[in-house]
């Protein structure tokens, strides 16, 4: 019975990043099944591509979300502020990768056959991973401050310690 307590606390610990690649994921496959493509390689890998693009988006986002909660803003307010901040950035970095992928799927000859789908799934998944970095990862990732801070700790990481204390020692007395 222990080991289902560590189990169901491993998942929710995985949530936000299984929630954020599962939402590209199902995206892209409905995607697929809009416009008549399939599963191949190529299309594989530029749904890995969206999501190293994802990942890279929400690390800039949280780690200007977390500055501006060291500073002592409230986490709504500072979710709100970083995003606003560099927000820009990520669309920018965002269009640059889709202006160097569009023109794959315009190709002709057999190139053209291999990288049309490659082209047009990597554009559309690197823009919905960059919706889901701005709005789902920041969301679900940053705390809501219903608690008061300890003021001697940084607040990006007031009450998480005792959080990931707990859970630590309940993985271990679940694995004994």
């Amino acid at each position: 019975m222990r080991w289902l307590a560590a189990a169901a606390l491993l998942v929710l610990l995985l949530l936000p990043a299984v929630l954020s690649s599962y939402a590209i994921t199902v995206f892209i496959f409905i995607f697929f099944y809009a416009f008549g493509f399939t599963i191949n390689t190529m299309t594989l890998m530029a749904l890995a591509l969206s999501i190293g693009m994802l990942i890279d988006d929400a690390i800039v986002v949280l780690e200007n979300v977390y500055r501006h909660m060291e500073k002592g803003v409230p986490a709504e307010r500072a979710a709100s502020e970083a995003t606003d901040e560099v927000g820009l950035a990520v669309l920018a970095t965002t269009f640059a990768v889709c202006a160097v992928f569009v023109p794959n799927a315009f190709l002709s000859g057999v190139v053209g056959r291999f990288f049309r789908e490659f082209g047009i799934v990597a554009s559309c998944a690197v823009c919905m991973s960059t919706l889901v970095a701005l709005t789902l990862v920041v969301g679900v990732e940053v705390p809501p401050d219903r608690h008061r801070r300890h003021p001697a700790q940084p607040p990006a990481i007031a009450g998480r310690t005792t959080s990931v204390s707990r859970s630590r020692t309940g993985v271990a007395r679940s694995w004994r």
